[in-house]
């Protein structure tokens, strides 16, 4: 579904003769642009002097480098220059970060889904308050009150979905049925955010309840990873802060039983919470205190759901910044150390399991703009250790008639269409496996990662595999506001940024080289034919030291080197025209 086109991105910088890009022209790049026009050196030494990229330097092109030279680099776009130290390991490479939530139910967009992303997790309702069987078998409520019994046909069929993406399920166990709701909140309709979403009013009842479901969905799908409800500190939930924690408790003896029944050793299954609309740390710090005066509730992982565009503000919001995903993840890491010293063995995993740009209808969803969001914040979670993220969601409404919904948050659109943000996956999980030391050389990109606000603005990650040689790097420019956001096509805010990176620690040799690129002109595609462009190219380490690019604005590009002899046969290549290399 990768298919290789060359992308038409021109590789030279904005100023005449700025041969390394770094916005000015010096005496040695006049020099060597007059040894290319000699004849002594390749155009490739100075793509930036070859103004008119007809493969030569002529006198005009010299003159026009030495006005630059005199006069300055006009408008000089942001330059970023890196040293990727691919001998300098560091930590892995985390897959867990790329899952989602909510299964689709279009065969085909789970099959591109598995073969170009796999996702490691899925999340998904248990749904308690659901009605209806997917097949029409059932209508009306599931929740049989008379035997306390719930049918499951409608989580089976999320189950079976997610089966079919590969996806580990993390299921929700969230809602009440109306029959077992606390009658005071019921009659009031859930106070009225509707009653479904009140707390049970018998806890043992609906233990029992959950027991079942978990017994249930272990032996026929292999589920073991529960969450308790979904932000309960927002619109989702019409108890109390004690109540959630009564709910808490009482699923955590469900699980215990439950692994009784199945035989099964304790802590075969995994509870965690409170998936809060924010990293908020009045619940997160209630379930951890809990945690620590119950010895025997369990607590494996903490969630918490991230969307930086605030929810009732303007879109785009001049607030937003990628850098909140690093940020969160340090902020509960140190609330967390506290309890850990009261009780030892309290070690939960972290995890954002629902985030994107927006919790509401956004233009920008649409456009490469959540793209270069997205790698942006996989760059901060990294950065942070999060263990593990799932973006909401899979699959929703197209952009449809103005009538219609807008700016949906899926990879997939209902009708099939594959937006951008898909291919943000798609690279990271290209990713080589151990991260390696990325050495920024620029004062202006060292300024910009000193503060979280700006660090995951334009910047990049590299990556190593020892096994095969291959090594990788990831760019962006990603510009979180601009008021060219706010009008089509939605991610024209920011500026190209002129890159130029310098290779450390590769072994001598041949490599083929594939470059793929997300930008604005990346439009929502069909499933059939959806590919990204890539361009190949051969080079020789260490006959070149490097390369320079030009990234666009909400743009993402993926540089894989691999070796020769590691090549598969019969790849077509082409000339890699957006890249200068030395």
């Amino acid at each position: 579904m990768l298919a290789a086109f060359v992308f038409a991105t021109p590789a030279h910088a904005a100023c005449a003769g700025d041969c390394n890009a770094d916005g000015a022209v010096g005496v040695d790049e006049l020099v060597t642009l007059v040894n290319i026009a000699l004849g002594d050196a390749g155009v490739s030494n100075c793509s930036a002097g070859d103004v008119n990229q007809d493969g030569q330097i002529t006198i005009d092109e010299i003159v026009a480098a030495v006005s630059s030279a005199l006069d300055g680099c006009p408008s000089s776009p942001p330059v970023v220059r890196a040293a990727l130290h691919f001998d300098q390991p560091q930590e892995a490479i985390n897959q867990e970060l790329v899952g989602s939530v909510q299964s689709a139910p279009l065969a085909d967009a789970n099959q591109l889904l598995r073969s170009v992303v796999h996702p490691a997790s899925m999340r998904l309702d248990a749904g308690f308050e659901n009605s209806g069987c997917p097949d029409g078998s059932v209508s009306g409520p599931l929740y049989d009150a008379s035997t306390n019994t719930f049918n499951d046909c409608q989580l089976d069929a999320r189950l079976e979905q997610s089966r079919a993406v590969g996806a580990s399920p993390l299921v929700i166990i969230d809602y009440t049925p109306l029959a077992l709701g606390d009658a005071a909140c019921v009659a009031s309709n859930g106070h009225g955010r509707g009653a479904q979403l009140c707390p049970p009013g018998d806890l043992e009842k609906y233990a029992s309840l959950v027991e079942a479901m978990v017994q249930h969905v272990y032996v026929t799908f292999g589920v073991t990873d529960f969450e308790v409800w979904n932000e309960p500190d927002g619109f989702f939930f019409a108890g109390t802060l004690m109540d959630y924690l009564n709910i808490y408790k009482a699923c955590n003896d469900a699980l215990g039983h439950a692994e009784s029944i199945l035989r099964l050793p304790k802590g075969t299954f995994h509870l965690g919470g409170p998936a809060g609309t924010t990293a908020d740390r009045t619940w997160i710090t209630a379930l951890l205190a809990a945690a620590v005066a119950q010895p025997d509730l369990r607590v494996d992982f903490i969630s918490w759901h991230n969307y930086p565009n605030h929810t009732l503000g303007p879109r785009p919001d001049p607030a937003l910044y990628a850098g909140t995903y690093y940020d969160d993840t340090t902020k509960v890491r140190g609330w967390l150390t506290a309890y850990q010293s009261q009780r030892a063995d309290l070690q939960p995993l972290l995890w954002i399991d629902e985030w994107n740009a927006n919790a509401f209808f956004d233009y920008r969803g649409d456009t490469a703009y959540d793209a270069a969001f997205m790698i942006a914040a996989l760059h901060g979670m990294q950065d942070a250790g999060l263990d593990r993220s799932d973006r909401f969601n899979t699959w929703d409404s197209s952009p449809a008639t103005p009538q219609g919904f807008n700016g949906n948050w899926g990879l997939f659109t209902h009708d099939g269409g594959v937006r951008p943000a898909f291919y943000a996956f798609a690279l990271w999980h290209q990713l080589a496996p151990t991260r390696v030391a990325v050495e920024l050389l620029d004062a202006a990109s060292q300024d910009r990662v000193a503060v979280s606000r700006t660090r995951y603005t334009q910047n990049l990650l590299a990556s190593f595999d020892p096994s095969s040689g291959a090594a990788t790097a990831l760019l962006y420019n990603f510009v979180p506001y601009s008021d060219a956001d706010a009008s089509p096509p939605y991610c024209g805010g920011g500026v190209p940024v002129n890159v130029t990176l310098e290779f450390d620690g590769l072994a001598a040799g041949n490599y083929r080289m594939s470059v793929q690129q997300i930008d604005c002109s990346l439009p929502i595609q069909s499933i059939a034919s959806a590919n990204l462009a890539e361009t190949v190219d051969s080079l020789s380490i260490p006959t070149t030291t490097g390369f320079i690019l030009l990234l666009p604005p909400a743009g993402v590009v993926l540089v894989t080197l691999t070796p020769e002899q590691n090549c598969s046969s019969g790849r077509r290549r082409s000339p890699a025209s957006s890249i200068s290399l030395w």
